[in-house]
């Protein structure tokens, strides 16, 4: 509400005039006060009305101003309206087998449209997504999405794989499962190319329901990785409390495997202790041509990176499939043809 009103002394002389601003939502009140001479001295050379509008003005102005210091966190709400507006979005970043050269999969990696067009970094938008507990309105914005755009790489032969992060604290919710494999069955996507990476930025906390969800999960053929390992929260702990499919080796030790000695003997460790345990093992953060062949070397299984491929839009993620299957076909039949007695027969008759 705003009030205007002539104040008075006890004596009942005025001396000032008093305009005020007040919310019943906010706990705040905006007050303007100017002596009885300075608004006499306005009233004589200016008409009444303006008066009246340019402090009602400048009230509006004040009142917002002060309103917008109780308004909830902005940043909050900014990635909470991304998420309901399709402005966050997946990528895909392609997951290759060293020992054949396929491409065997996908990451799927959030990306935030900018207002520009351009694509934010998700630290500017996960950590406060997993702050405020809106880890499966991202799980399900990104598992809708592939399955609108990414159904065709599950067709074929050699049926590709879709790859989404989890929180501990998310994996390990009572509902969790059911919530999970209903979206799968209502989108469409197939569960047995479904893998889940369980991420190591925050503690394992309900273990034992941690384990049963992911036993329950493993009966429905969903994939279990644990991502990150040895840099986050739970350390090598989490592949003995996990016991998930896949150990997906950090960038960081990655990126020192070729000139450190102690990066490359942690990797040499880790591809060890998964192996114990019976474990594929995954390396990401690939970007040159010596960190593949020293991981090959090592024994990874599997890599992702720049080196071979960005993350990229969906549209580009098929033809990339595509493309690599193409010529993947073409490499087989090639190496076919020139095993084919057959073939080499009927070449020596034409050459003769």
């Amino acid at each position: 509400t705003m009030l205007g009103a002539l104040h008075k002394d006890p004596s009942g002389k005025v001396y000032d005039v008093k305009i005020e601003a007040g919310s019943a939502r906010y706990p705040l009140g905006v007050a303007l006060n100017l002596p009885n001479e300075t608004f006499n001295g306005w009233n004589n050379q200016l008409p009444m009305l303006s008066i009246v509008f340019g402090l009602l003005g400048l009230m509006g102005i004040s009142f917002l101003i002060a309103r917008g210091i109780f308004q909830p966190d902005s940043g909050s709400q900014s990635v909470l309206r991304a998420l309901r507006n399709g402005s966050i979005i997946p990528y895909y970043q392609p997951v290759y087998c060293i020992a054949s050269g396929d491409l065997i999969g996908f990451e799927v990696l959030a990306r935030r449209k900018g207002r520009n067009g351009e694509m934010l970094s998700p630290a500017t938008f996960i950590p406060i997504i997993e702050k405020n507990g809106w880890d499966d309105k991202l799980l399900e914005v990104l598992v809708r999405d592939a399955a609108k755009n990414m159904e065709s790489i599950f067709e074929g032969a050699q049926m590709a794989t879709l790859a989404f992060n989890v929180t501990p604290r998310q994996i390990s919710q009572e509902g969790f499962v059911n919530w999970f494999i209903g979206l799968l069955g209502e989108t469409g996507l197939p569960s047995e190319g479904i893998v889940l990476e369980v991420t190591e930025r925050e503690a394992i906390g309900n273990l034992a329901t941690l384990q049963k969800n992911i036993s329950i999960l493993r009966d429905f053929d969903v994939t279990i990785a644990i991502d990150d390992v040895g840099t986050g929260h739970n350390g090598l702990s989490s592949i003995h409390q996990l016991r998930a499919d896949y150990l997906k080796i950090d960038k960081l030790f990655v990126d020192g495997i070729v000139m450190d000695k102690h990066a490359s003997s942690l990797v040499k460790m880790l591809i060890e202790i998964g192996a114990q345990y019976g474990m594929q093992i995954i390396a990401e953060g690939v970007e040159t041509e010596e960190q593949l062949q020293a991981l090959g070397d090592l024994g990874v299984d599997e890599v992702q990176g720049f080196y071979m491929a960005k993350p990229m839009p969906a549209l580009d993620a098929i033809r990339e499939l595509a493309h690599h299957r193409k010529v993947r076909t073409r490499v087989m039949l090639s190496d076919g043809l020139k095993s084919n007695p057959l073939r080499r027969r009927n070449q020596t008759a034409f050459a003769s």
